[in-house]
């Protein structure tokens, strides 16, 4: 779980909650693709954890956009395929990843901002 810029683990499905890390921006959204290995974005950076977020490293490599602090949505089919989006409401861009983050390539440019999208599989997924 993410609480602005903090993260927290529970394993007793929610009756008490463990701090893991902290962010110097506020967490936007947390995606885990299993106990160990999860994404999240600040509102400007991408970052991955393979140790259950006790720690984090950035993820920015190929993502040439200036977010201006507005990254507004991540989601993951599995370990390696991923989208974020966010920008401007003049200025979108939704990147894809398909090697866990280590690169991200533009996918869909436009005026109109993507605030939900979510895997329909590793090729297919749906925005709003």
């Amino acid at each position: 779980m993410a609480s602005g810029k903090d993260v927290y683990t529970t394993e007793d499905s929610g009756q008490t909650w463990k701090y893991l890390s902290t962010f110097e921006k506020r967490i936007v959204s947390l995606k885990f693709i299993n106990e160990n290995t999860g994404y999240l974005i600040t509102l400007s950076s991408v970052y991955k954890t393979t140790d259950g977020g006790v720690t984090w490293e950035e993820k920015n490599n190929g993502i040439t956009t200036n977010f201006q602090d507005n990254l507004l949505c991540i989601d993951f089919a599995d370990e390696n395929t991923g989208i974020i989006s966010g920008g401007s409401y003049e200025d979108t861009v939704t990147y894809k990843t398909s090697d866990g983050g280590e690169t991200w390539t533009s996918i869909y440019e436009d005026d109109y901002s993507i605030s939900t999208f979510d895997f329909i599989d590793k090729e297919r997924h749906r925005i709003s």
